[in-house]
């Protein structure tokens, strides 16, 4: 038998205290529309503004909008009938008896509005939208996007970016293309993620169709996903303690795939005979190198003049895309800055030997008549006479993330400039920002404007001290820092991003760089006693005594994200 207090269950202090939690987590100051329309078509919220624009011919006298808000009740309520002559005010109530009044007005379009195609906003939410909008232009570029957004980027991440856009007539509609990924229908002022994008140029085209739905504008935006900036493969050196600010200490940049290198074979029958082709693919850069094939005729120990180096590459019998030589970039691509006197491509190279030097196909512009040269036992370029003798070796495929050159001269068929291989250029390649810092839209790195001359003490290790000028002073904006504080010494693979082969030097740059024909240190050691020097006078770099004085041009990555 159950036995119930009277007493238990009159108790009102437990009961009150119960409901007093359960209303009080209800009671709010939101007090929002959400969404308006009239028609089936949306209107534009701005604070307590609401606009609604309607096709021509439109009564406003006897309007019913459809309204979602937030709060405990709207006056006049969604549905009800009004006359929109003039403005209409409704009133959001919320749960904690707080109100905001809202304005709403209708337009009915004229007959040049029903045909305005006009975009009114173009948001991006990495890089920077370049010009601004304005209706009189059509083409657009969104850069830099990083190539990674992790502190740690690997050789593979992906990457994403999206865009808000908005027609200046809110019931204009619009589609948007990204080139790789096809048409989408997206909806006016609402944030379109592209989840994606590859390394350099991202073409997308918005198509704005306006409310006479003949009437569009097509208006071309290049999102542009930076290069990676690869790791030099610098670190530890023996019997030298390396300086906390030096490349091999830091070692920034993009991780490489581990293992790098794999052999692999194709095999074709030609007449009944099989040919085989054995080649190394990087996959790092994508590239293939060729070891031979059973019916070429190329002696490989063999050196050669630049022309027929060229020419001689170019005639490979080849199985599927022809070989070349490589250009410069290619060529750096597999230099390893941790293994300097080292056989760093031993072992995947059976046709490669250190002490050799090897032809690229990249001419000097400075005299057309000499050509760049690589050699890997001090990982430098250098430029030589073309009738010089010199190994040479086999490449194929379009890389994805390494840079064209910018080398456009053909000096022969098969060249540099008659290739042009690598990923295209953004334009414009530069800007200068608010604070008066230069940005690399290729590299999304940013630069200072000058070369700085650092106050240095004493005699010995300008070059540590160098980096230690850059920590301690510049970053304490002494002379200046632009409003930034983790600008740094360049490495060699950051300092060789501006290099562009269709000149002679750096002076390209002067727009943007105040150049000076002094050299540059880099923070990428060779020894212990020497460092890497860049040349802006030949854009060739030259191993040089850490205790020489030598400017500098400091830089740090520019993360851009607007929203």
């Amino acid at each position: 038998m159950l036995f119930f207090s009277a007493n238990g269950c009159s108790d009102t202090s437990f009961g009150n205290d119960l409901w007093d939690n359960v209303t009080s987590s209800k009671i709010t100051s939101d007090k929002q529309i959400t969404s308006f329309s009239i028609n089936g078509y949306k209107a534009r919220i701005s604070g307590t503004t609401v606009k609604s624009f309607l096709p021509l011919g439109t009564s406003v006298t006897a309007l019913a909008p459809v309204i979602t808000y937030n709060g405990a009740a709207i006056s006049p309520e969604s549905g009800v009938v009004q006359d929109f002559t003039n403005p209409v005010t409704y009133t959001v109530t919320a749960t904690d008896g707080t109100t905001a009044v809202y304005t709403v007005s209708v337009t009915v379009l004229t007959a040049a509005e029903m045909s305005n195609a006009n975009l009114f906003v173009l948001k991006v939410k990495k890089g920077k939208l370049q010009p601004a909008l304005n209706d009189s232009i059509k083409d657009y570029l969104d850069a830099p996007i990083p190539f990674s957004d992790s502190a740690n980027p690997a050789y593979n991440d992906k990457q994403s970016n999206s865009l808000i856009a908005d027609p200046e007539i809110l019931i204009a509609t619009m589609t948007m293309e990204l080139e790789s990924n096809g048409k989408v229908s997206v909806e006016n002022a609402t944030e379109h993620v592209f989840p994606e994008i590859e390394v350099g140029p991202n073409k997308v085209t918005i198509i704005v169709t306006a409310a006479d739905k003949k009437t569009t504008k097509k208006y071309n935006l290049n999102m542009y996903r930076a290069i990676p900036i690869f790791k030099t493969g610098a670190g530890k050196i023996s019997g030298y303690d390396l300086n906390n600010y030096e490349d091999g200490a830091t070692q920034r940049g993009v991780s490489w795939p581990n293992p790098r290198f794999h052999r692999l074979s194709t095999s074709i029958s030609d007449g009944g005979v099989d040919n085989k082709e054995t080649y190394i693919r990087d996959l790092l850069t994508g590239l293939f190198w060729l070891e031979g094939t059973t019916k070429d005729t190329i002696n490989w120990s063999e050196t050669k003049n630049y022309d027929n180096a060229v020419k001689d590459t170019c005639g490979i019998q080849a199985i599927s895309e022809k070989w070349r030589l490589p250009n410069i970039q290619e060529m750096r691509s597999i230099a390893n800055y941790g293994s300097i006197d080292d056989n760093n491509l031993n072992g995947f190279f059976d046709n490669y030997h250190i002490s050799n030097t090897y032809w690229t196909s990249t001419v000097d512009m400075g005299n057309t008549g000499y050509g760049f040269n690589f050699n890997f036992q001090n990982n430098s370029a250098f430029s030589v006479n073309r009738y010089d003798r010199y190994s040479f070796l086999a490449v194929r495929n379009q890389s994805k993330v390494l840079p064209k050159t910018g080398q456009t001269y053909s000096a022969i068929d098969g060249s540099d400039g008659y290739f042009q291989k690598g990923v295209t250029w953004p334009t414009p390649r530069f800007y200068t920002d608010e604070s008066g810092a230069v940005v690399d839209n290729m590299t999304s790195l940013m630069w200072f404007s000058d070369f700085i001359e650092p106050v240095l003490s004493g005699s010995t290790d300008k070059w540590g001290q160098s980096m230690t000028y850059i920590s301690n002073k510049i970053n304490s904006g002494i002379p200046k820092n632009y409003g930034y504080t983790d600008w740094t010494l360049p490495n060699i693979n950051e300092i060789e991003s501006l290099t562009n082969y269709e000149y002679e030097s750096l002076d390209w740059l002067k727009s943007f760089i105040t150049y000076q024909n002094r050299y540059l240190w880099t923070s990428t050691s060779s020894s212990a006693s020497y460092a890497y020097s860049f040349i802006p006078s030949s854009q060739k770099i030259e191993i040089t005594d850490k205790d020489t004085f030598n400017y500098i041009l400091p830089v740090r990555q520019a993360k851009i994200i607007n929203y």
